[in-house]
């Protein structure tokens, strides 16, 4: 079977940090570039890093994977769900899911992203993402999240 492909969200203009906050350094590296070694690391087969604002700044800042291609999402200032649908319609071949990550979000690693790719049933789950607890015990939802292929046109409506 083909393995999941991978979407990293990276097309957002940072409209409060007032610059791209997928260029800030984090341990001697841009933030988004922790996402995309995640990505790397991890399970996943092809890698779609989704880019708008800054598309052109941000592509060069960060180093890609052999597996991994740039698309630009024009609409970028439409939201992230076009940037989710334009990732999804990105990708090749027969995957049967995509993770969806978050450029800014460095801390998710490939054990994390492995732990959601093993959960996820292809023929059994539409989706499956973790869940994290709080010290009160509150579970709240995380990243990333495996999206069925069949889900992936009502998705492009969002």
């Amino acid at each position: 079977m083909t393995a999941v492909a991978g979407v990293v969200l990276a097309a957002g203009a940072s409209r409060r940090m007032g610059r791209p906050k997928q260029l800030l350094p984090l341990r001697g590296r841009p933030v988004l570039q922790h996402a995309i070694d995640a990505a790397t690391t991890s399970r996943l087969g092809e890698i779609v890093l989704v880019l708008g604002h800054e598309a052109d700044a941000i592509r060069g800042a960060v180093t890609l994977p052999a597996r991994a291609r740039v698309v630009v999402n024009p609409a970028w200032a439409d939201g992230q769900g076009g940037s989710l649908a334009c990732g999804l319609a990105a990708i090749a071949g027969d995957a049967p899911a995509a993770a969806v990550l978050l450029g800014d979000q460095p801390d998710v690693g490939a054990t994390i992203i492995d732990a959601v790719l093993a959960a996820f049933r292809v023929d059994e789950d539409t989706a499956v993402r973790p869940v994290w607890r709080d010290a009160a015990g509150g579970a709240h939802p995380g990243h990333p999240v495996v999206l069925a292929r069949r889900t992936w046109a009502e998705l492009a409506t969002l």
